[in-house]
C-alpha cells in the first residue's frame, strides 16, 4: 500500500464516521462521533492542502464541541435540580411528621 493510498483511506475513514454519526439516535453520540470524523477529515484536508475543507471541518468540530458541552452541562444541571428537589421533599416529609408528633 502506498502512502497516498493510506492517506486516502484515512480520509474515507473520517467521511465514514461523519456519515455514521447521522444514523445515531443519541445526540451526544452523534456529536462525539461527528467530531471524531471531523478531526480525521481535518487532518486529511491539511495533508492534501485543501483549505476550504480545513475551515469547514475545524468549524464543525468547534460547533459540535460547544453543543456537546452544553448538552452535558444541561444534563448535570438538571440532575442536580432533581436531587435538590428530592432532598427538599424528604425534608418536607420529616417536617410534617415532626409537626404531627408535637
Amino acid at each position: 500500500m502506498t502512502p497516498e493510498m493510506a492517506l486516502e483511506l484515512f480520509g474515507y475513514l473520517g467521511t465514514g464516521l461523519v456519515l455514521v454519526s447521522f444514523i445515531m439516535r443519541d445526540i451526544k453520540w452523534l456529536r462525539a462521533v461527528n467530531m471524531a470524523g471531523g478531526l480525521i477529515s481535518l487532518i486529511y484536508a491539511i495533508c492534501v492542502n485543501t483549505m476550504p475543507v480545513v475551515v469547514l471541518n475545524a468549524s464543525l468540530i468547534c460547533i459540535n464541541g460547544v453543543q456537546l458541552a452544553r448538552i452535558i452541562l444541561n444534563e448535570r444541571k438538571n440532575a442536580l435540580k432533581v436531587n435538590s428537589e428530592d432532598d427538599n421533599a424528604y425534608d418536607k416529609e420529616d417536617k410534617e411528621k415532626n409537626e404531627e408528633i408535637i
